[in-house]
This record gives structure tokens, C-alpha cells and sequence, in this order.
């Protein structure tokens, strides 16, 4: 049994993460399950990449209407090896 993980399953497991949070967000927000949202995503520029190649899995999984990747300010929250800062809206 190989328990190795390969990048993939790193940035399966990134992604989550990130959908974890964005829904506890829409939580905080008092968003209905319902409510679409416009979700912009700080990032270093490897974290970057990784919510663009992932942008369609993740506006479906958390309602967004748009995944943008732009420079937020705020407290990142770290996510393995990555730094993210978030902002929605609906």
C-alpha cells in the first residue's frame, strides 16, 4: 500500500480547504444555501494558480457566479503550503 501523496491529491485536499472556508464565510454572512456569491481569492502566485486551474470545481461548489484571483488585504489564512485571503459578496 503506497501512502504517498502526489501533488494532485495535495491540491484536491488545498481545494477543499478552500471550500471549507468559503462556506463557513457564506455562514458568518447569513447567506441562504441558495444565494449566489462573487468570490474574489488573494493568493501568492502559486496559490494563484492553483484557485484558477480549480476555479470552475470551486464556483460550483460554493454558488459563485465568478472566481476571481487579485490582491486582497487582510489576515491570510494558510492552507498547507499556501497563504489565501478571501472576499465574497452576493
Amino acid at each position: 500500500l503506497d501512502t504517498a501523496l502526489s501533488p494532485e491529491l495535495i491540491e484536491e485536499g488545498v481545494v477543499r480547504e478552500i471550500v471549507r472556508f468559503v462556506q463557513d464565510a457564506r455562514n458568518e454572512a447569513n447567506l441562504s444555501p441558495k444565494d449566489r456569491i462573487v468570490l474574489t481569492v488573494g493568493a501568492d502566485p502559486l496559490g494563484g494558480a492553483l484557485v484558477q486551474k480549480h476555479a470552475e470545481h470551486l464556483a460550483s461548489a460554493v454558488l459563485a457566479s465568478s472566481v476571481t484571483v487579485a490582491p486582497l488585504e487582510g489576515e491570510p489564512v494558510r492552507i498547507g503550503d499556501y497563504a489565501f485571503t478571501f472576499s465574497l459578496r452576493r
